[in-house]
């Protein structure tokens, strides 16, 4: 319940079940009659400003909670702002102290490893979930369960090799070339030279030749 993108949207799924209650109620009371392991949900904030104003998302807590939900996320925008602005880190710590029975996981805005401990600090959640970080940098896992491990560029450069060439192994090269285009140009933000690959990206059309640029980024 917390994707914002219109095709998705539009047919009523995604953030869009947090403007119709009983039909999220429907959906989820539904998935826990016929699954035996747990299950989870990520909502947003709300629908929209006057939702989130209005705290709705404090009737969807009661009613996972009734239906028997495990565990929830909460990516603290509405579905209106999208990814603007920044992620109202307060309605994680109000939902938290709520003190429904399922763990409430935060989300939202964690880019390097201090804001996943900043967000545990601040809010009191039971854990965190990252999205866009980990496309800025594929070792942020890694890091906020180990301070002060250090990515070099190096390391960088090496990931995205390693990751295209899986994509090639695993897909047909059309949908590899593709990937590679969208995702590349997350992965090699702050690589020395990235800008310039980056530029070239999306004016390429062979993935070898794309693999061959990563790896001449050893040199710059």
């Amino acid at each position: 319940m917390g994707c914002p993108a219109s095709n998705v949207t539009k047919g009523g799924a995604g953030s869009a079940l947090l403007r119709d209650i009983r039909l999220a109620e429907a959906c989820v009371k539904a998935m826990v009659k016929a699954v035996k392991i747990p299950v989870t949900v990520k909502m947003r904030a709300g629908w929209d400003a006057s939702q989130h104003q209005r705290e709705e998302y404090r009737d969807f807590l009661k009613m996972f909670e009734a239906v028997g939900i495990q565990g929830l996320t909460i990516h603290p925008r509405t579905r209106a702002q999208q990814y603007e602005g920044h992620a109202d880190w307060s309605l994680i710590a109000r939902a938290v102290e709520v003190g429904s029975s399922f763990p409430i996981i935060g989300n939202g805005d964690v880019i390097e490893a201090e804001d996943a401990h900043r967000m545990v600090r601040e809010t009191g959640c039971h854990g965190v979930m990252i999205g866009r970080g980990a496309l800025y940098n594929p070792f942020l896992f890694r890091q906020v369960m180990e301070p002060g491990f250090l990515v070099t560029p190096g390391m960088r450069i090496d990931i995205t090799l390693r990751f295209f060439r899986l994509l090639l192994d695993l897909l047909e090269e059309r949908e590899a070339l593709h990937k590679i285009k969208k995702i590349g140009a997350w992965f090699t933000k702050g690589i020395p030279g990235g800008a310039k690959f980056r530029q070239r990206l999306n004016e390429r059309n062979d993935p070898h030749e794309l693999i061959r640029e990563i790896e001449a980024l050893r040199n710059t």
